[in-house]
């Protein structure tokens, strides 16, 4: 078995090992096109230096994405996606790419590796925690297709709903009072800033609340609600609303991932049609 860094490899060859290692993964994963690939990876500010892939007689039949970023102030690798082909698990495959990658990642002075695995994945969970992995967000996946929104939009008095830049919202990212994980951090939003949809609902000329969406993904990035607005499920409706009249997906269903557990929009979400999908542990380890 060869191991490479992903800057010797084309992203066309990654996104084909993506697709066969996540054949059977619990998500389908089929939407991800080397498109979409190079999107995400944009998203997730993927660092192919210090990403591996696994190569069997000249086949890729693993690999694993390391995204780099400032994280509280301070620099970090996140596990930004690892499969391993069916055929070739329970080899070690994973854990050497991990290995390789780890010898660039601490070039770079990083001593704190991120990743999200699904909570229903248990081996893989105790594979982790051995490892010195330990839990550190409990999130909640979702998804709904546009007809079964059960919002109403209504003309609501002194409230507008308009489409605004991302550096705007920058301004009102506090609203945002639960952590959020990594692809939707503010920093890989403004790397694919041109491949969003931005609505932010104003009240008497004051900023209450926004959504942003990737046009590209399907996914709804952010939701932010002003902590002080009572209201708040009839001001989510009202900006989903305003986001699913303008938008065209480009596949059957809209995903919203990586709710904290511990946030209410997790209950205003679900009374408005959307299927919680996955729950997914964000774990770190120490490197």
């Amino acid at each position: 078995m060869e191991y490479k860094f992903l800057n010797q490899v084309s992203i066309e060859t990654v996104q084909q090992c993506m697709q066969d290692s996540f054949a059977d993964y619990e998500l389908d994963m089929s939407y991800m096109t080397v498109d979409v690939m190079k999107h995400r990876n944009t998203i997730c500010r993927n660092a192919p230096e210090c990403s591996v892939g696994a190569f069997d007689n000249g086949k890729m039949v693993g690999f694993l994405n390391v995204g780099i970023d400032y994280l509280n102030d301070e620099l970090v690798a996140f596990d930004g996606g690892t499969g391993v082909v069916k055929a070739f698990r329970g080899k070690g495959i994973a854990g050497k790419m991990f290995e390789k990658s780890l010898l660039s990642i601490k070039e770079k002075g990083i001593h704190s590796f991120y990743l999200e695995v699904l909570q229903s994945n248990e081996a893989a969970i105790k594979a982790y925690e051995k490892e010195g992995f330990r839990i550190v967000q409990n999130f909640k996946c979702y998804n709904i297709s546009v007809s079964d929104f059960k919002g109403k939009i209504n003309e609501l008095d002194n409230l507008a709903i308009k489409s605004i830049p991302l550096e705007e919202i920058g301004k009102y990212w506090h609203f945002i009072t639960k952590p959020v994980s990594w692809e939707h951090m503010f920093s890989g939003l403004q790397a694919v800033e041109k491949d969003l949809n931005i609505y932010a609902a104003f009240h008497n000329h004051d900023c209450i609340g926004f959504i942003v969406y990737s046009k590209v993904l399907c996914w709804i990035t952010a939701i932010g609600i002003h902590p002080n607005y009572t209201n708040q499920k009839v001001l989510v409706e009202q900006l989903l609303g305003k986001l699913f009249s303008t938008i065209q997906p480009s596949r059957p269903k809209i995903s919203l991932n990586n709710l904290e557990e511990a946030d209410q929009l997790n209950d205003i979400i679900v009374s408005l049609g959307f299927e919680n999908t996955v729950d997914q542990y964000e774990m770190m380890t120490s490197i």
